[in-house]
């Protein structure tokens, strides 16, 4: 297993020696390890573990959302549970929108309780001759009839796209992960801008 072959690599032996007993056996004889073992001692950024080492290992089977699994594990959150706790989330829905995946209906739920895990999320979206404008509760995307049904039905929006005649312009209005996760980024856009 790539993790325990980057223990012995990037450890050293007074740090290797500090682990318990049973750890120190998995690792000597290539036997999977349980990232909560090892994530007590020290973090993936220490070993240089990666994503794809965590795939290669087998970590994550029957998860959809693997890469938000292990950003969790990156940050050194033991658990599911441990990382739930911390952000008063639902711990069966969060794993169930891990096991099978952020969408607009299974992630809602999680919106109500915290938002901190949309900045885990990694969605694909552009905003290609769209404007943007952000609500408390949802965003609403502005620009042609065309562009904005593309986009409604690339994401599998429910909303439908509607003239809007104070603004005479076509507008798609939305919530949701979605929504939430192009607030996020557009967030952090206009907050970076302003740092520069």
């Amino acid at each position: 297993m790539i993790i325990n072959e980057k223990i012995k690599k990037f450890l050293s032996e007074e740090e290797f020696n500090s682990l318990k007993r049973n750890i120190k056996e998995n690792i000597k004889n290539d036997v999977r390890t349980r990232l909560a073992d090892v994530l007590k001692y020290f973090s993936f950024e220490k070993i240089n573990y990666t994503f794809d080492d965590f795939i290669a290992d087998g970590y994550g089977e029957n998860i959809k959302e693997k890469k938000v699994m292990y950003k969790i594990f990156s940050m050194r959150y033991v658990s599911i549970r441990q990382y739930c706790s911390k952000y008063g989330l639902s711990r069966p829905a969060f794993f169930g929108c891990l096991k099978k995946g952020f969408e607009e209906r299974r992630g809602a739920i999680l919106l109500t309780q915290d938002k901190t895990f949309i900045s885990l999320l990694e969605k694909n979206y552009t905003l290609k001759n769209l404007e943007i404008e952000l609500y408390e509760k949802h965003i609403e995307l502005y620009g042609e009839k065309e562009d904005l049904e593309e986009f409604r039905k690339e994401h599998n929006i429910k909303f439908p796209v509607r003239y809007e005649p104070i603004k005479e312009k076509w507008h798609l209005a939305f919530a949701g992960i979605l929504a939430e996760y192009i607030r996020y980024k557009e967030y952090a856009e206009r907050e970076k801008g302003k740092s520069e």
